[in-house]
Order: structure tokens, then sequence, then C-alpha cells
């Protein structure tokens, strides 16, 4: 799943189109940081618990405690998954290519 379709799905059903493109803009600065090694693990981790909270919140405000917290986690490991791994994709790509 590309990082496109992660914060599409994050962001369906909001319409202020102001806040969805704020959203994917802080996003993907976010992986762009993480992917030429400015920010760790935790600190990406962190920044994207604090977006998608804040996001889950706005979309489902009557939605329980536990089960925000679920989801969270869930849609948070989806995209540290896929930065991470599209990270290390790009580290090893640049690595091939300087050694040849």
């Amino acid at each position: 799943m590309s990082i496109l379709r992660l914060v599409n799905d994050l962001l369906a059903g909001m319409v202020d189109l102001r806040t969805k493109l704020d959203v994917a803009a802080t996003i993907n600065f976010l992986y762009n940081m993480y992917r030429i090694g400015r920010i760790d693990r935790e600190t990406l981790r962190g920044e994207l618990e604090e977006i998608v909270s804040t996001i889950l919140r706005l979309r489902y405000p009557n939605m329980s405690d536990e089960e925000m917290q679920a989801r969270m986690e869930s849609i948070v490991g989806s995209f540290m998954n896929y930065i991470i791994l599209s990270s290390i994709n790009r580290r090893m790509g640049l690595f091939q290519i300087e050694r040849r």
C-alpha cells in the first residue's frame, strides 16, 4: 500500500480541503525527514500518533477511548511499516548504486 493510499484512507469522509492538504503535507514531510535521517523512529511515531488521533477524534467524536486507541495504533503501525520499509529500500538502492 502506498503512502498516498494510507493518507487517503485516513482522511476519507473529511470535507475540509485545507485540513486534508495540511495533514497530507505534514505526513509527507515526516516521511521525508525520516527517510533522510533527520528524525528517529520514536519521533516519527509520536508525531504520527498525534496526527492520527486528532483526525480520528474529528471523524468519530463518539468513539470510545479504547476503540480510538486501538484504531490509532493500527493506522500508525501501517504508516510506520510503509515509511520504514520504503526508507530501507531507498537506502539499499542508493548503496547499490554507490558500489558500482
